[in-house]
């Protein structure tokens, strides 16, 4: 249940001028307006999870950095036929031929091996951003699925002494919001291969807690709890790391 954001008789005015309530509900229903839009089921897209701590660092990677071409791709990747041989390559590869039988990517024979090209029906799936922190190296994804906030659970509002980038005068929060995947899109449903190498991206914490300031009706969310912990859907899926030379 919302509760008032009202300090004492001393500074009402200004908390008030702060954060009435009606601008206060269209906040939060920004903040879970914004959170919706935040992809959580994927598959890693041309690289290959290791996994660590429970979560993963990035291995091998097919990706080609086309920054330098003329009218670059969204996403090129290729598969060098003399590489296929290693583990993690392969799985780099099945993964990539499961995803162009579903329609998702475009595999061409070149000189040496396989390049893949996301098609149009791929670009809605596409995920490469940086989420408060979940993807601070940019890896690339094709997602198939999304958080559902169902409610909030609490909000209420915080003293900080920490150093913030909010503007001089607002007042601080902290919200939860309780939350469910949403249905998973029709190309991995059948697919137990793409399924078992999929990553739930941070954050994955239920319920989700948010904190964010807010001056009138601007706000800036400042932090997501566990948001920088991605998960394997199955670390044994994966490849093992190699030991040794």
């Amino acid at each position: 249940m919302l509760r008032p954001c009202t300090a004492t008789l001393f500074i009402i005015s200004l908390v008030m001028t702060a954060c009435s309530p009606a601008q206060h509900w269209l906040v939060l229903r920004a903040i879970r307006a914004e959170m919706a839009q935040h992809y959580h089921g994927c598959v890693p897209l041309g690289w290959n999870p290791i996994p660590v701590d429970g979560g993963f660092i990035l291995g091998e990677n097919v990706e080609l950095d086309s920054s330098g071409w003329w009218l670059p791709p969204l996403w090129v990747g290729v598969v060098p036929r003399h590489d296929i041989s290693q583990p993690s390559v392969r799985v780099i590869s099945q993964i990539l031929n499961d995803l162009a039988a579903e329609g998702l990517l475009q595999r061409s024979a070149i000189s040496g091996g396989d390049q893949y090209n996301m098609t149009p029906m791929a670009i809605r799936y596409y995920y490469d951003d940086d989420f408060y922190g979940n993807n601070p190296e940019g890896a690339s994804y094709l997602c198939y699925s999304k958080i559902v906030f169902d409610k909030l659970q609490w909000d209420r509002q915080i003293a900080t002494n920490r150093v913030t980038n909010a503007p001089k005068g607002a007042v601080h929060f902290v919200c939860a919001f309780s939350w469910h995947p949403s249905a998973e899109a029709t190309w991995i449903l059948g697919d137990r291969f793409l399924q078992a190498h999929g990553v739930l991206l941070a954050p994955t914490a239920n319920p989700i807690v948010i904190a964010y300031w807010q001056l009138g009706g601007d706000w800036g969310i400042e932090n997501v709890e566990d948001a920088t912990l991605n998960r394997l859907v199955d670390p044994s899926a994966w490849p093992p790391i190699k030991s040794g030379p």
